[in-house]
C-alpha cells in the first residue's frame, strides 16, 4: 500500500495526491483476519474497499474528497463471477454491487455480454441509469449515498476550475492542448518500469529461453478479430498484422540496435494458420482480401523448416474459443518453441 499513501493522504504537499483511485477487480484472502475466506472482488465488496479506505493514509485523502473510480465494469472476470456459464450479463445488480461498494463514479465500458455490439451496451447503460433514477426516488439510503458520490464529484470540479464553471474557463483552446507526443517518452519508460517478472526467475528464464542468432528466422501469428468503436466507425482489428513485428523491428531492427533484419520476421494471422493447418498437402488459396499495407501472405508453409521461433498475439479480450482453438489445432514441429 506505500505507493498509494505517498500520493494521497502521504503526499508532501497538496499538489502532489491524486484526485481519485481505480478501485480493481482483485480478491483477497484473509483479508479480513480469516486465513480461508476471500473476498469477493475489491471494487464490489462494501466491507473490503470500506476496510481498504480506512487504512492510515488513505482515510484522510478519502475524508478531504478523494474520488474512487470503478475498474471496468463489464470485464471478463466480472462477468464468469456473476455468471461463470457466460449465459446473461445482469447489467443492473453489477452496476448496484460496484455503486454501494463505495465507488463514486463508475466505469460502463464493454457493458453487455462477451464480444456484444455497442448497441446492446447502450441499451445496458441507459437502462441502468434509469435504474438507478428510480432507485434515487424511491429509496433514502440509496439517495443519500448518490447524494455523497456527488459531492465529492462537484468538489473535485470546483478545485479543479477554481470555482468557476464558465465555458471559456472548463473547455481550452485547441492552441492549449500540447502534441500528443510530446511526453510519449515519459509513456513507453512508464509502460517498461510497469511490467513485472512473476514467473520464472530472471535466471531461470535465461537458461531457458535464449535469444534468436543472427541467421534464425522468427513467425508471429496474430488474432486478427475485428472490431468497431462506434457504430459509424470503420472496422479494424485489435491487433495489426505487423504491430508485433513493427515493435521488434523498432526496438533490435536496422535503426535500432542492428540484431535484427526485417527479412528474418514473417507475420500471419490466425486466419493464414489455420489455412495451412487444414490444407494439408494441398496448395493454399486465398481469397481473402489483403489487409492494408500488408498483403495477406500466399504461404505459410516452409517456415516451420527455418524458423526457430514462434510468438503469437491474443486481443486482451479474446473469447475462449480463440484460445481453444489456437490449443487444439497448433501443432509445432518437434524442437520448436512458442514463448508465452
Amino acid at each position: 500500500m506505500v505507493p498509494f499513501v505517498a500520493v494521497t493522504g502521504g503526499a508532501s504537499t497538496p499538489a502532489q495526491a491524486v484526485d481519485g483511485l481505480l478501485s480493481t477487480h482483485i480478491r483477497y484472502q484473509g483479508f479480513q483476519g480469516n486465513i480461508t475466506a476471500s473476498t469477493n472482488p475489491v471494487s464490489l465488496d462494501p466491507q473490503a474497499l470500506n476496510t481498504l479506505m480506512m487504512l492510515p493514509g488513505l482515510s484522510s485523502w478519502r475524508q478531504n474528497g478523494g474520488v474512487v473510480v470503478s475498474d471496468i465494469l463489464g470485464a471478463r472476470a466480472i462477468e464468469r463471477f456473476y455468471d461463470d456459464t457466460a449465459q446473461g450479463f445482469p447489467h443492473r445488480v453489477i452496476a448496484k454491487d460496484a455503486f454501494l461498494a463505495g465507488n463514486d463514479l463508475l466505469y460502463l465500458a464493454d457493458f453487455a455480454l462477451s464480444d456484444a455490439s455497442y448497441e446492446e451496451q447502450l441499451a445496458n447503460m441507459q437502462d441502468t441509469m434509469r435504474w438507478f433514477q428510480e432507485r434515487y426516488e424511491s429509496d433514502v439510503a440509496f439517495q443519500t449515498q448518490v447524494d455523497v458520490a456527488v459531492l465529492r464529484i462537484l468538489q473535485l470540479k470546483l478545485r479543479q476550475y477554481n470555482n468557476n464553471f464558465a465555458l471559456e474557463n472548463v473547455l481550452l483552446p485547441e492552441t492549449a492542448v500540447p502534441p500528443t507526443n510530446t511526453h510519449q517518452s515519459s509513456m513507453v519508460d512508464v509502460a517498461q518500469n510497469a511490467v513485472t517478472l512473476i514467473s520464472p526467475s530472471m535466471d531461470v528464464l535465461a537458461e531457458r529461453i535464449r535469444p534468436p542468432n543472427p541467421d534464425e528466422q522468427m513467425v508471429i501469428f496474430t488474432d486478427m478479430r475485428q472490431a468497431q468503436q462506434c457504430a459509424e466507425c470503420p472496422t479494424k482489428p485489435y491487433i495489426g498484422l505487423t504491430a508485433i513485428q513493427d515493435r521488434i523491428l523498432a526496438l533490435y531492427g536496422p535503426q535500432a540496435s542492428g540484431q535484427v533484419q526485417a527479412d528474418q520476421i514473417t507475420s500471419y494471422s490466425f486466419a493464414d494458420l489455420e489455412a495451412f493447418l487444414a490444407a494439408g498437402s494441398a496448395p493454399i488459396v486465398y481469397n481473402a482480401v489483403p489487409i492494408h499495407p500488408h498483403p495477406v501472405p500466399l504461404v505459410a508453409r516452409g517456415r516451420d523448416g527455418t524458423g526457430r521461433w514462434y510468438g503469437r498475439a491474443f486481443p486482451h479480450r479474446h473469447p475462449p474459443t480463440t484460445a481453444t482453438w489456437y490449443k487444439n489445432r497448433c501443432f509445432l514441429p518437434t524442437g520448436s518453441f512458442l514463448p508465452n
